[in-house]
């Protein structure tokens, strides 16, 4: 995945890509999973794509609520969902600028976050990281992606690739979508990123020193 390069698993018609954990797919309407702030990317995002959104946006619900109530998370459904999710995505593919491939990507760079980042370990040279970095920056300025998603992406490709205070493109973004989005605090930016997804046991401290450098570097 980091390198861009085609997957050696479940690339041949008889290897079949994992079915995803029933307890994470919820209503047979992949729609449902986005909530009234971004309902309008969801009518024209591809099936498959949505599925697979839904089902790692449960997950991160899931470890949420253990967090919350002191349970775990049972390692059988984190690995289901990880290869569930992240091959379906490598295998998808959509023209580039297409809100298809946004969603791909920031959900893909999301799950590698998750899924596949071990005690900060982070490798910012990759072709994965180069890749989401033009991409982002070649669509922010289209007009079917909210300030909100934006902040979601862009905090997505913070944590599992960049330092803010070496990106001036990526700051100087989200201070200006904050901004539109009225995030003056970082519980408003917490409930930004929650209406999307987010584990607040892998990245609140993060997210908080990235909020405060927001509010102080140039």
């Amino acid at each position: 995945m980091l390198d861009d390069a085609r997957p050696v698993f479940f690339s041949y018609p008889s290897g079949t890509i994992p079915q995803y954990p029933k307890r994470l797919l919820g209503d047979s309407n992949s729609k449902n999973c986005f909530n009234s702030a971004n309902s309008d990317f969801a009518q024209t995002l591809n099936e498959d794509l949505a599925v697979a959104w839904q089902v790692m946006k449960t997950f991160c619900m899931l470890v949420n609520l253990g967090t919350q109530t002191q349970r775990l998370i049972e390692p059988e459904l984190i690995h289901q969902t990880m290869a569930s999710v992240i091959y379906r995505l490598l295998h998808l593919g959509f023209a580039t600028s297409s809100l298809d491939e946004t969603y791909r990507i920031g959900l893909l760079t999301f799950s590698y976050h998750v899924f596949l980042q071990w005690q900060d370990i982070k490798f910012a040279h990759s072709q994965c990281a180069e890749k989401f970095r033009n991409h982002i920056k070649g669509v922010m300025s289209a007009d079917n992606l909210s300030p909100g998603f934006i902040v979601w992406l862009l905090m997505t490709g913070t944590s599992a690739f960049f330092k803010v205070e070496d990106e001036v493109w990526l700051r100087e973004s989200l201070r200006e979508c904050a901004g539109k989005c009225n995030i003056r605090s970082w519980k408003d930016m917490e409930n930004s990123l929650k209406s999307y997804m987010w584990i607040a046991l892998l990245d609140e401290k993060h997210g908080k020193e990235i909020f405060k450098l927001l509010r102080h570097l140039d």
